[in-house]
């Protein structure tokens, strides 16, 4: 499973950062997983969630600097069948608007609209996910190009629910058609617990940001400097990794994807692979044009009408080549003016590699 298989379309500045919803689900809650027990992990300032985790899996979680969420890692104890990650999201403090469930479910049917175009079945229906307090939406799809080999996942499936004041974002990965890590996973979010925060807990400052997206066996990541964003999500991929940030102030929203593709040797490929994709999918992109400076081909357009919103969104997506790896950073904005196009290039403006194992600069 390569990078379509991310939840990366953001549309309309839902980003998956939510308020609170109000809303429970009807009828009981689950029945506890057998075989599991409860494991409390906690959100640094923003209280803790309680899973119910099979006691063959294996637990880690990241650790990012700042105010940024965690990503909860899961997979056996020994070998590689599957591997699940789950992201708590909590809401931003300066958002102020809810993330209804329509909204999350609009997040969630642009995932699956990506999926679509390299999966066996195009058409993926989206399904409920509701237990106790949880509400969210997933989808099932079979990449039709993989191996089913370890790492080169067949099966995903994908989603976000809604716990109290918290976004779930969850993906589970296979090569068992049966799918049994998926059905258990579900249960285990349909039966999570939230903990608040207790009195006089608060989180850590937020840490100013600069990004490094880079692959394992390479000496060298992508590197950008981003003042006022908060880190999304990190995400290490079967062939790549990735990143996204979104700045409140400016509703800019940032994603970095490099990937490793044995079959394009320049950034005109790599351009020309994943734009491709891109102009072939919804929704439709208007006043379409390409800026070209020193290695990179920058793709610039705009979605100005999507089932039946406007939400005038500007896009960028520029492209590089490195090593036998090809990278797209995606920026977007909604409700785009022309002053806006200098945020845009605050941030290409520090696009660079660096070397792993250079210092980071320290920033007052």
């Amino acid at each position: 499973m390569k990078r379509s298989r991310t939840i990366r379309v953001v549309l309309f500045g839902f980003a998956v950062i939510a308020a609170g919803v109000g809303a429970t689900a009807a009828g009981a809650d689950e029945p506890a997983l057998a075989g599991a027990s409860p494991k409390r992990l906690k959100l640094e300032g923003h209280g803790a969630i309680v899973l119910q985790v099979p006691n063959a899996w294996r637990v880690s979680a990241t650790k990012p600097s700042g105010d940024l969420p965690p990503t909860i890692r899961m997979e056996p104890a020994s070998g590689g069948g599957f591997s699940v990650q789950i992201t708590p999201i909590w809401k931003a403090a300066s958002r102020t608007e809810p993330l209804t469930l329509p909204g999350l479910r609009t997040t969630v049917e642009a995932a699956r609209d990506q999926v679509a175009g390299s999966a066996t079945k195009r058409d993926l229906p989206i399904r409920d996910l509701q237990g106790g307090p949880v509400q969210g939406y997933y989808f099932t799809a079979e990449d039709k190009s993989s191996k089913g080999k370890p790492g080169d996942w067949r099966y995903v499936t994908q989603g976000s629910a809604l716990l109290e004041d918290l976004v779930l974002t969850f993906t589970i990965l296979s090569n068992d058609p049966n799918q049994p890590e998926a059905a258990t996973t579900l249960v285990m979010l349909k039966t999570a617990k939230r903990e608040a925060p207790q009195p006089g807990e608060t989180p850590p400052p937020p840490a100013p940001l600069q990004v490094r997206v880079g692959l394992p066996d390479k000496p060298w990541a992508l590197s950008l400097d981003m003042p006022g964003f908060k880190l999304d999500r990190e995400q290490t991929l079967p062939d790549g990794a990735m990143m996204q940030a979104k700045n409140d102030d400016s509703h800019v929203i940032v994603s970095a994807f490099v990937e490793r593709e044995r079959k394009l040797d320049s950034v005109e490929a790599c351009k020309k692979h994943y734009w491709g994709s891109i102009a072939k999918s919804p929704p439709k992109e208007t006043d379409v044009h390409e800026v070209s400076k020193e290695g990179m081909i920058a793709v610039h357009y705009m979605i100005r009408e999507f089932q039946g919103f406007t939400p005038n969104q500007k896009n960028i997506n520029a492209y590089l080549y490195r090593d036998g790896a090809c990278i797209d950073i995606h920026l977007s904005k909604v409700m785009y003016e022309s002053q806006d196009e200098a945020l845009f290039d605050a941030v290409l403006d520090t696009v660079r590699f660096v070397d792993k194992g250079e210092a980071r600069p320290s920033r007052p």
